[in-house]
């Protein structure tokens, strides 16, 4: 079983500085608008310092709603946290990650070993010619978010 892990900064001076509370904020200010919006934290396992707070209005909204590739795979929500609002939110896994293009590898031993840890390849067309990007996985992203009005997640 995998052990729980504490996010967020601890002590009530630095309360601004703790992701929910930051949450909290940009969700106040997004529901004045009366628009939809994307608004998620987005927490990094086991790398932590993926972490963020995203927010999104008008068309960026698409490009965040289809950022992550969902992990389907059960897993339990590795973070605690006891700040009053943190049983509100929904988190789901998706994979964290990074890509590389085949284009930037040297050798045809580089896209093999790097093929055999793709967790996903893909295929572009970029300017007219066709290019491979491999899909490296790090980890877990789980983004975390408050069903409200104006908040389309």
């Amino acid at each position: 079983m995998d052990s729980m892990k504490y996010f967020g900064i601890r002590g009530s001076n630095r309360s601004r500085t703790h992701p929910i509370e930051i949450y909290l904020e940009w969700e106040s200010k997004l529901e004045s608008l009366d628009e939809p919006y994307y608004l998620k934290i987005w927490l990094g396992d086991p790398k932590f310092i993926d972490s963020q707070v995203v927010t999104a209005i008008n068309s960026e909204i698409q490009y965040y709603e289809h950022i992550f590739i969902k992990d389907t795979n059960p897993k339990s929500f590795p973070y605690i946290n006891n700040h009053p609002s943190f049983g509100s939110f929904t988190w789901e896994r998706h994979v964290n990650g990074y890509f590389i293009w085949e284009s930037d590898l040297e050798s045809i031993d580089e896209i093999r070993d790097i093929e055999r840890k793709a967790y996903k390849i893909s295929e572009e067309s970029i300017n007219g010619k066709m290019e491979r990007s491999f899909f490296i996985r790090t980890g877990d992203m789980w983004t975390g978010s408050i069903r409200r009005s104006g908040n389309i997640t």
